[in-house]
């Protein structure tokens, strides 16, 4: 019961941060949070549960396609948070990253014709941890149009002559 709380805990902490923190820090750390907290979703199944990282490697020898997506997006989201990246490229790796691993997990669950791991949206903890995983990928992505919206006020005042011209003014 620690683990799902600790992380909430963080990823509200996380977002209180004092406004004159860089932004690169908080998207570092929430997107770390995310991986961590996709790490540690918790499977109940029937017969035997354990966090998402077992299923994703008991899969991975087989080939089977939602553990192939969840670890290329577990690389792609951790590997965009090297420092010294800059542009665009470290939030489009970390947003690729996100979606591979909600693909992920939509085909984990949508792909099991018994129903073998559904008791996961019926018990506290498993679902608790879904749920601290949704948040933390829905905070990402908010700090990723975020950081999106400041690139481009940055774009428009640096270059006005190019927003006239975008409105249809004649350029000068």
């Amino acid at each position: 019961m620690k683990r799902p709380l600790t992380l909430i805990l963080l990823v509200v902490l996380l977002f209180s941060v004092s406004s004159e923190q860089r932004f690169e820090s908080r998207f570092t750390w929430a997107t770390l949070i995310s991986v961590y907290a996709f790490l540690l979703i918790l499977i109940s199944g029937e017969d035997f549960g354990g966090p998402y990282i077992l299923y994703l490697l008991l899969g991975a020898p087989h080939g089977a396609t939602y553990a192939m997506s969840g670890i290329v997006g577990l690389l792609l989201a951790t590997y965009s948070v090297v420092p010294k990246r800059i542009g665009l490229m470290p939030l489009a790796g970390s947003i690729t990253g996100h979606s591979l691993m909600i693909w992920s997990l939509f085909l984990f669950f949508s792909g099991e014709r018994l129903a073998y791991n559904m008791p996961t949206f019926s018990q506290v903890l498993p679902l608790i941890s879904f749920i601290a995983f949704a948040l933390c990928a829905v905070g990402v992505l908010t700090l990723f149009f975020v950081r999106l919206y400041g690139l481009y006020s940055r774009f428009r005042r640096r270059y006005p002559s190019l927003n006239s011209c975008a409105k249809g003014a004649p350029a000068s």
